[in-house]
């Protein structure tokens, strides 16, 4: 073993750990079966990304397999979009993604966003009616597509004039 590796581990068996929110982890020392401390704060925000990103496509892609029992779409596609939403707070930080939520350019599609996602879990685990619960499914996935689109630059407007443009008929 090596003169340096030695000193670190003799540092770990004489040193007394002290709370990580009052050292920095540069001065810090991190123990060695430590996967947390293996990984950079970077690395954590990836793997909660990928993880969290995972989760939900896995929710949304197993609800087409009860797509035809509306209640349990509903639960399953709800609870896919809640994570693949909550991914992202990995990516840009929590306080940074609820910013974003709240910009002025996409606030009323936040709104209906998460209205449509609380109304489509209402209908399912309090109404039981399947006509509703259905509904209100479609209603999340139009929100959740308009919501989408207010990232993209102009995104929203080229699809309201499209839609302007192919439903637009003069009587």
């Amino acid at each position: 073993m090596s003169k340096t590796k030695s000193n670190k581990l003799r540092h770990w068996t004489t040193a007394t750990p002290s709370p990580s929110w009052t050292t920095s982890t540069a001065t810090a020392p991190c123990p060695p079966h430590s996967l947390t401390n293996m990984l950079s704060v970077c690395d954590q925000r990836l793997y909660g990304f990928a993880i969290c990103f995972a989760s939900g496509l896995t929710c949304t892609l197993l609800s087409m397999l009860v797509f035809f029992k509306p209640i349990k779409f509903a639960i399953a596609f709800t609870l896919g979009n809640l994570l693949s939403l909550g991914s992202t707070a990995f990516l840009i930080g929590p306080k940074r993604q609820v910013t974003m939520m709240l910009d002025p350019a996409r606030i009323y599609a936040t709104a209906i966003y998460i209205a449509s996602m609380i109304i489509a879990l209402f209908c399912a685990l309090y109404v039981h009616n399947k006509l509703l619960t259905l509904l209100a499914i479609i209603l999340e996935f139009g929100a959740l597509v308009w919501y989408s689109l207010s990232y993209i630059p102009f995104a929203r407007a080229m699809v309201s004039k499209i839609m302007v443009s192919c439903f637009d008929t003069e009587f």
